[in-house]
């Protein structure tokens, strides 16, 4: 077996990083050590390059040469990883590689669990964590209801989750702050992320034994705390933690401990979150298996507090009582899909569709009670399922970085629609900027001169005080981009 690892597009520096870190293995590691078993597992040799590529993180691309082996890119380390296990996969499964390109869909795609569930050995921990990594799983967030006193063990653990690509997450909840916080960051080095949930809002412990330990980290460490603590974090110093905003949004599941028994659930939330057109790889049913990736999103989505396409709770009701348009997708309409789909999988011969099942009913039940309580008695009107007209519309891919841009959309039937509202804003921007008109067969919009790459995507309103989105964010990306041309240089 012969291999070739080539980093091209570093810097002198990290190429030095690359080439001299490690004591322990990492993801890339990690990958060949797969790739290379596949191999052996065929009795087969071949060749491969492998580097670092300016695409997104996380997504990766395997191309295979004429004369047998493959280029394989990550666009970093994790990424790359991908690639390598993507090519392992395909070798054990037909003994040769094919053009992939993988690119997740999912931004963030965690999974956690109580410390006093995980009473893993060393070696279960790294089995754990290889299951996530070959699930495409990129968080882990191990949750104490008790300060942690086994610090080597925690450290043991933070250092195999960096070995496979995951970021873990220090979870503090339940028990008030105490003087462990600044032990534990000293100790655990690869801790980079803390979250704190606990009983007690009082600042000045907070500043204390919170703020201040992770002022003195002597790294940057980040904080997810309650949101009345934001600010005041903030005016520390502190740095927050948020999750890039996405569709699907990032999610952290509840995941079984005994993972060894629950191959197919990791697979579902974790493989099809970074890839949505991912294929059933236990002998599942293919339809059964699209409903519970369908449930699956749901489950995850449904958990977020209000995004572009998502309504929160609050924000449905007061929609509902306003009589407010809007196309995002409701707590309600979120209650029947999961239970149309919890009663699809409901018998299924596998475990683990079963377990989706559960869970999904358990989600429908909570937002619906959650809903009914934050509704308080007023009476609403019920909305009326609208089915989904034609939307034509020819993408606009680029635009000079000076010009206005002129934006159109297709409706078919046009009466189903009252108005289109364009949203876009700039790749690098949090803004995000709306331009409404009324429906008409074809609507026209025009966007001013960018000199930031931009994402937009229409939202539909019928008389119903509903609508839809185009692109349609439950069933491919969310939104186009249009890419700005700089001005060619002067001669």
């Amino acid at each position: 077996m012969q291999f070739t690892g080539i980093i091209r597009r570093l810097t002198p520096a990290l190429a030095a990083a690359f080439f001299l870190a490690p004591i322990h293995a990492g993801p890339v590691d990690f990958g060949l050590s797969e790739f290379r078993a596949a191999l052996a597992s065929r009795n087969l040799k071949t060749r491969i390059v492998y580097d670092l590529s300016p695409e997104a993180p996380e997504s990766f691309r395997v191309e295979p040469y004429k004369a047998g082996g493959a280029h394989i890119t990550g666009g970093d380390m994790r990424g790359l990883m991908y690639g390598l296990l993507e090519a392992a996969d395909q070798i054990r499964t037909t003994g040769r590689m094919k053009q992939v390109h993988g690119v997740p869909a999912t931004l963030v795609r965690g999974a956690r669990l109580f410390a006093r569930d995980a009473d893993f050995d060393d070696a279960r921990w790294r089995a754990f964590f290889e299951n996530l990594a070959h699930n495409r799983f990129d968080r882990f967030t191990l949750i104490f209801t008790e300060p942690p006193r086994d610090l080597a063990r925690l450290r043991s653990i933070t250092q195999s989750a960096a070995d496979y690509g995951i970021d873990f997450v220090l979870a503090l909840w339940e028990h008030e702050p105490d003087a462990a916080l600044a032990k534990i960051l000293s100790e655990c080095r690869l801790i980079r992320i803390v979250q704190i949930r606990n009983t007690t809002h009082d600042l000045e412990t907070y500043r204390h034994l919170v703020f201040k330990p992770l002022l003195a980290a002597g790294r940057r460490v980040t904080l997810d705390c309650e949101p009345e603590l934001i600010k005041p974090a903030q005016d520390a110093g502190i740095a927050i933690h948020a999750d890039p905003p996405s569709f699907p949004p990032a999610f952290d599941i509840d995941a079984p401990r005994d993972f060894e028994q629950h191959a197919v659930f990791y697979y579902v939330f974790g493989r099809t979150a970074y890839d949505p057109k991912a294929k059933p790889a236990h002998g599942e049913d293919p339809a059964e298996f699209a409903t519970a990736a369908q449930a699956a999103s749901l489950i995850t989505s449904s958990d977020v507090q209000s995004n572009d396409w998502v309504a929160s709770i609050a924000e449905a009701v007061h929609n509902a009582v306003n009589n407010i348009a809007s196309a995002k997708r409701t707590p309600l309409e979120a209650v029947a899909e999961l239970k149309k789909d919890a009663a699809k999988l409901d018998r299924s011969g596998f475990p683990d569709f079963q377990l989706i099942s559960k869970m999904a009913l358990d989600r429908a039940e909570k937002l619906r009670i959650s809903y009914d309580t934050e509704l308080a008695g007023r009476t609403v009107a019920a909305a009326k399922p609208q089915p989904r007209p034609k939307f034509d519309h020819t993408p606009v891919k680029s635009a000079p970085i000076d010009k206005p841009i002129d934006i159109a959309l297709q409706i078919n039937p046009p009466r189903s629609a009252v108005s289109v509202r364009l949203h876009y804003r700039a790749v690098n921007s949090a803004e995000t900027q709306t331009i409404e008109k009324p429906a008409e067969a074809s609507v026209a919009f025009t966007l001013p001169p960018s000199d930031a790459d931009l994402i937009y995507y229409f939202e539909i309103l019928n008389r119903d005080n509903g609508g839809w989105f185009e692109p349609d964010p439950f069933t491919t990306s969310p939104y186009f981009v249009i890419k700005i041309e700089p001005k060619p240089p002067t001669q």
